[in-house]
C-alpha cells in the first residue's frame, strides 16, 4: 500500500519544503503532513526529487538557486508564477501543455 510509504523528511527535504514556502517552519512533521496533502496516494514519491534538490542546489549557505530546476517555483524567487503543488500533483498535464507551445 503506497499510501503508507511516507516521505523521508530529512534535513535536505525539509529545507527545500521550507524555502519553497510549502511549510511555515523547518519541521519534519510539517513536511510529512504536506507531502500527504500533495500526493495522498504515494507521499514517499516526493522524497528523491526533494532530496536531490536539497543536496545539489539548495545548500544551507550559498544555495545555487539560478541552476536549480525548482527555481521558478521557489518562494524566494518572487517572480514565481506557477504553484509547485500544481506541478507535483499533475506533472503529465503540465508537461503536455508546455510541449505544445
Amino acid at each position: 500500500n503506497l499510501e503508507q510509504v511516507g516521505i523521508a523528511a530529512d534535513v535536505h527535504v525539509t529545507r527545500v519544503f521550507s524555502r519553497m514556502g510549502l511549510i511555515e517552519k523547518e519541521m519534519p512533521e510539517l513536511v510529512i503532513e504536506k507531502a500527504k496533502k500533495i500526493n495522498p496516494k504515494f507521499p514517499g514519491s516526493l522524497s528523491s526529487a526533494f532530496w536531490i534538490i536539497g543536496r545539489k542546489y539548495c545548500h544551507p549557505a550559498e544555495p545555487s538557486c539560478i541552476s536549480c530546476p525548482f527555481f521558478k517555483f521557489c518562494k524566494p524567487n518572487y517572480s514565481a508564477s506557477t504553484d509547485i503543488e500544481d506541478i507535483i500533483v499533475r506533472p503529465s498535464k503540465k508537461l503536455r501543455t508546455s510541449q505544445k507551445k
